[in-house]
């Protein structure tokens, strides 16, 4: 591809590559609650390393890698954090890389190690206002996915794009990108994708492992979501709930949930869609915002200590469903307007 030599040329990969070069233990991590982006560019940078003949550890607090995404060969290797085993693991890493994040506080119980680990740190992101924590910086606002931020890394190093990294790529962008359809979606992301097909990936396989494989209860958990939905705003903003009881009468998890947060945007005139889920064994609300064009829903979820992206955000609130629901609709009101 004639325009690799082009990606990102406002970052510069050459200092991280010749550190990674020269590391033998690395560690991966990155947020809880990974998503598709979080993942597919953890487990593409796995297969690489690997490949390289590196020791390679794919480690997250309290998250396991979610069910639709163990497609992907290998999954079974990100393991869940426990200090007992893994403090050791991240303070004799060379190299601890940090995927799909700005604010290292998005890791949770890891936090504290991966500071005090002597490994340098790379952080590869592409969220707005990344913390000063990484020794190198590969990080792009601009683009719709980090898993487009790994592929130029891997390409500048020149690392053979195998079909096991071109299908995590791709579910990493595809993903993240909502199918290619969100405000950051660029020429380059296409061209990316582009590249991957010709790698081997298959499109509909990705879509299918990803959207279109549910369990029956996860179908029904859906269903009892999609009869909350109310609007507000002369239907511009639409709420979709999961209550702890749903969870209770369909026998599904919070992984269940997956994908939900995009079922408002469906709503005819909606241009922003709330996803609230309540949990019976924690005290907070998680809020996924997801948003049309160019409305910019992260401020919405920075002001309550969340973070995200322009068109798909999220946080949590430690309150009533009701309550969340009239001040989210006050703040929104101001993003809309």
């Amino acid at each position: 591809m004639s325009q690799n030599n082009n990606l990102f040329p406002n970052i510069d990969f050459f200092p991280a590559i010749d550190y990674l070069r020269a590391s033998e233990k690395i560690v991966i991590t990155t947020h809880i609650n990974p998503d598709g982006d979080a993942i597919g560019s953890s487990m593409a940078l796995y297969y690489a390393l690997k490949e390289m003949g590196k020791k390679v550890d794919i480690i997250i607090n309290e998250s396991e890698c979610p069910e639709i995404y163990k497609f992907l060969p290998q999954t079974k290797k990100i393991k869940q954090y426990n200090a007992n085993i893994h403090n050791q693991v991240l303070y004799s890493a060379d190299t601890i890389i940090v995927v799909d994040l700005s604010d290292l506080s998005r890791i949770k119980t890891i936090e504290d190690p991966v500071r005090q680990s002597p490994a340098k740190k790379i952080l590869i992101d592409h969220h707005i206002e990344p913390q000063k924590f990484a020794h190198y910086n590969l990080t792009d606002s601009n683009t719709v996915a980090t898993g487009e931020i790994v592929f130029a890394l891997l390409k500048y190093f020149k690392v053979e794009i195998t079909k096991e990294i071109a299908d995590a790529l791709y579910c990493a962008i595809y993903t993240d990108s909502g199918g290619f359809r969100y405000f950051r979606t660029s020429p380059q992301t296409h061209i990316i994708a582009a590249s991957l097909l010709e790698c081997g990936t298959i499109s509909d396989i990705i879509y299918e492992n990803i959207y279109n494989t549910n369990s029956l209860a996860k179908m029904k958990l859906q269903g009892m979501a999609t009869a909350s939905m109310e609007s507000f705003l002369n239907g511009q903003l639409t709420f979709i709930y999961v209550r702890k009881e749903m969870f209770h009468q369909t026998k599904t998890t919070n992984e269940d949930t997956e994908n939900l947060s995009q079922f408002p945007l469906s709503v005819k005139g909606t241009k922003v869609g709330v996803l609230i889920i309540e949990y019976e064994d924690k005290a907070d609300l998680r809020v996924s915002l997801r948003s049309k064009g160019n409305i910019d829903i992260q401020k919405v979820a920075f002001k309550f200590g969340g973070g995200g992206h322009i068109n798909a955000a999220g946080c949590r609130l430690q309150m009533s469903i009701e309550d969340a629901k009239h001040l989210l609709i006050n703040e929104i009101k101001q993003v809309l307007s």
